[in-house]
Parts: C-alpha cells; structure tokens; sequence
C-alpha cells in the first residue's frame, strides 16, 4: 500500500512542524511484496524464495493460489510414498499452508490498492478456471514447471495419478534448476544458456497434455506405475510407449478395420493415429526429462545443452519421440496447409549416409480451427502440430534446426520477440499499456 513521506521542518520561530507529502507509489514487485507478507506473518523467507526459484514461477504471479493449493496436494501424497519423497516439498508444507488459508486476503497484501492493474492481477492470482492463466503470460519458454502445475485431471478418479505424475516432473525439475539456475540468475531473468528453457519447456508441455479430458490421457495415467522408484520411471514410460506402439501396430492389422466398409469406423482409426503419436511422444519425453533430473552433470556433457537426449542437441522433442508411428497426421489436424520447413533429405540425395529423423515446426494459419482449438484447451501452438518426420544427414540437421526455430518464432503467441521488440509488437505493447491506464 501506498505510504506518505513524512517531513520535518523548522519553523522560524524555531518549532518543529510534520508535514506529510503525497503518498509514495509501491514501486516493489509481486514477488517482493509476498515476502514482506511472509516477513509479517512470521513465515520463513529463504523457504519462500527457494519455492518460487524451483518451481520457476512467473513474476507477477498469475495463478499462484492454485498452484500452491497443487503443490500441497502433492506435498501430502508423496509424504506417503518413500519411492517418490521430495525433500524441498516437506520443506515447503508450513509455507504452503498459510498461502492456501485465505489467498483472497493475501492478494490485496500483494497487489494493494492504486497499484496499477491490481484488480486484474487479483483476478489472475486466484483464477480457477481455464484458459490456464499462466499460459497468457509470458510462460510459453518461461515458467514452464509453473504453468504445468496449475492444471487439474477433469476425471476425479484420476486426480491423484496426475498429481504424482506431476511430482515425478517436478522432482525431475527441481534438479535441473539447482545445477543450471542460480537463486540470483532465476530472479534477474537470465538464461544459464541460450535454448534452456526451450528445453525444459517441451517435458512440461507433455505433462500437460495429461490433465486433458480425452480417453488417451486417462488410459496413459492408468498404466503408469507409481510404485516404481524415479530411477526406474524412465525405463517404464518408455515400455509403456512401446506397448502403446505394439497395440497400434495389431491394429493397424486388424482387417476388420482397415478392410470394413463402415466409413466411420475407418475414420475413428484414422484419427487415432495422430493422438497415439502424440501419446508416445509425451510418455518419451518425459522419460527423457526425469533421466535429466537424475543426472543433470552428466546430461549437460551427454546432450550438448540440447536439452533432447540427443547427441546432436537441438531437438524438438526429446529422446526421438514421435519417431514409431510413421506417416503424415491427419491435414486437419496440422493445419498448416503446407507450410512446413523445406530441406532436402537424404532419400532425395541418394540415401546413403546415415540420417537422423528430425521433425521440424508447422507454420500455423492463426484463423484456422486447430489454431483455435489449441489455444483453447491452453497449449501452445506448434508443439502439437510438427511436420512429417524427415529423415536428414549429420551434417543437415543444424541447419535444419536453425530452420524449424524461425518457424517456432513465427508460432508463439506472446506480445513480443525474444530478442528485439518490432513495430508491430511495440504497438501491441501501447496499447496494453494504455488498456492498463484505462483500468485506473
């Protein structure tokens, strides 16, 4: 809250008069102010800024109720699985306990009044409701562990499966930000490398996927074993993705389906091929990032600050998801109309040396329906939606890569480029400004 300067003066017949000034706007950040709110009610403040580090929460905390609400959540499950304990989460318990209490008094302490945007920013801190408001900020490479814990599965039933499926992540997370992050880089906004938090992004994206209310996700969260230790999660998703692989592949023989003449039988497989696809990417993946947790030392040599598992660094999704169940997904669900990234391939050159099967980004079309569709259920566009697997050279993948960022940088929806603002982009900014003067 605003505080008045208090100034003393001498009066010339030598009596001291207080006089107050206009009050003084709270130039204090989010963050700083949850600290001095911590301070007051005697809550531990290295805890607090240890959480907000590890957990890589966005500054103006958007959705921070109810991610500390999952948090605690997940605090009491794991508390009860030796094989899944998280040190930090004991820690954090008493802390996160006061948040969750009555974060609709604790919000006013963190934007007070006549702060700019204040009841905008209230209405973000507590949202409940989806569009997940993380993924409006400028989470999309950023806060990415944050935006993945603020998501619930819409089947109770499974509630808890996605709650220790986030834990396993957040395990994996937590590691990886103590070895690559400092306390002080983490608050300063600075990258340890250029394309980490790309990196993590992908592992965070997938776990996502799990807390939507398609059949496939509910299916996957069944079969995962949570009685294996982490150690031995990776080793299992990635069986699980195999299975999920064979099954197709029975499938996919099967003449009953492929051989019917019932049209819509035909297309439910045909559109089945794509989910399951995506289904084997995301249990890959994540395999991938919790293998990183358990050795982030190691990985660091391993992937070259890939962040994919992949020795030639750089991929789009780790640990070669996506890579056994061939062919092109449905042209309706890309939506990119053919605007994907042309590079020559080794088939076209003669196929005689090794190749790497890349996918490389979908430029999308922002008025098409997939566009809308992604953006709705809170994802970001061009993940999702890649191109068919390309089959490259060694010495054509970096080039391809470089290639498929271009169009990544083209798919993100934030308000601005990563490196320099353009025209476009300022103008956008002006008017949010001006949207947030209005406000006041």
């Amino acid at each position: 809250m605003d505080d008045p300067t208090v100034v003393l003066e001498i009066s010339e017949e030598g009596a001291l008069d207080i006089k107050h000034t206009k009050a003084v706007a709270d130039t204090r950040s989010p963050l700083e102010r949850l600290e001095a709110a911590a301070v007051e009610d005697h809550q531990n403040v290295a805890i607090l800024r240890e959480m907000v580090w590890l957990i890589d929460a966005q500054p103006d905390l958007p959705g921070f109720a109810q991610v500390c609400r999952h948090l605690l959540a997940i605090a009491l499950l794991v508390s009860a699985l030796p094989n899944a304990a998280i040190n930090e989460l004991k820690r954090w318990l008493p802390l996160l306990r006061w948040i969750v209490s009555d974060p609709a008094e604790l919000v006013k302490r963190i934007f007070p009044d006549n702060t700019t945007g204040c009841k905008r920013n209230r209405k973000k801190f507590l949202e409940t409701k989806t569009p997940n408001p993380i993924l409006r900020s400028d989470s999309t490479k950023r806060c990415t562990m944050y935006s993945a814990l603020w998501p619930s599965q819409p089947d109770q039933d499974l509630e808890t499966p996605f709650r220790l499926l986030q834990s396993r992540v957040l395990s994996a997370h937590i590691a990886v930000m103590r070895f690559e992050v400092g306390f002080e880089d983490w608050r300063c906004r600075q990258e340890p490398y250029e394309g980490f938090y790309s990196s993590i992004y992908t592992p965070t994206w997938a776990l996502r996927h799990f807390s939507q209310p398609e059949g496939i996700w509910k299916t996957a969260l069944k079969r995962i074993d949570f009685n294996a230790t982490q150690a031995e999660m990776p080793e299992m998703l990635r069986s699980l993705a195999s299975e999920i692989v064979a099954d197709w592949e029975l499938r996919k023989d099967d003449n009953r389906v492929w051989q019917s003449s019932d049209q819509e039988e035909k297309s439910a497989a045909n559109e089945t091929k794509p989910a399951k696809r995506l289904e084997v990417r995301t249990l890959r993946t994540i395999a991938g990032f919790i293998e990183w947790g358990l050795d982030p030392e190691n990985h660091d040599r391993r992937t070259g600050h890939g962040g994919s598992g992949n020795p030639n660094g750089g991929s789009r999704f780790v640990d070669g998801a996506g890579d056994d169940l061939e062919g092109s997904e449905n042209a309706n669900d890309r939506s990119g109309n053919g605007d994907d990234v042309s590079l020559p391939t080794a088939d076209a050159q003669g196929g005689d040396r090794d190749s790497i099967t890349v996918h490389l980004p979908t430029r999308w079309r922002r008025s098409s329906k997939g566009y809308k569709e992604s953006i709705a259920a809170g994802d970001h566009p061009g993940e999702d939606h890649s191109s068919q697997p390309l089959q490259l050279a060694d010495d054509e993948v970096s080039a391809a890569m470089a290639a498929g960022g271009a169009v990544e940088m083209v798919n993100q929806v934030l308000p601005w480029a990563y490196g320099n603002l353009a025209t476009a982009e300022v103008a956008h900014l002006l008017t949010g400004l001006e949207e947030s003067d209005d406000e006041q």
